[in-house]
């Protein structure tokens, strides 16, 4: 089967971000992500381990470009103040044609 390369860039965000988030990645040409609600803790901000409160994750998948930029909003908007996470993995896509740019047919 033909696949696509492009990257998977997940993000890991205070659940307060998430219509900044998904207006952040419209703005930067992201035409679409998934998004849940997900429950995390991290020690980093002085946690005790204990369950802190609802965080979204975001799924995007894009060029290699695209999640360049994102990642560099994320460092310089995000990262300072919020809790943020983020990460790159490399996805093989099938149906290569939902990725292509231009207008999308229904």
């Amino acid at each position: 089967m033909n696949t696509l390369p492009l990257k998977l860039l997940v993000i890991v965000a205070e659940a307060v971000l998430r219509d900044r988030l998904v207006a952040e990645l419209k703005t930067l040409g992201v035409p679409g992500c998934t998004l849940t609600t997900a429950m995390s803790w991290t020690g980093q901000r002085g946690s005790t381990g204990e369950w802190e409160g609802p965080s979204v994750r975001l799924e995007v998948v894009a060029t290699a470009e695209i999640v360049d930029a994102i990642l560099v909003a994320l460092a310089a908007r995000y990262f300072p103040t919020w809790s943020v996470m983020a990460w790159v993995s490399d996805a093989a896509v099938v149906r290569a044609e939902k990725y292509a740019s231009g207008p999308r047919s229904p």
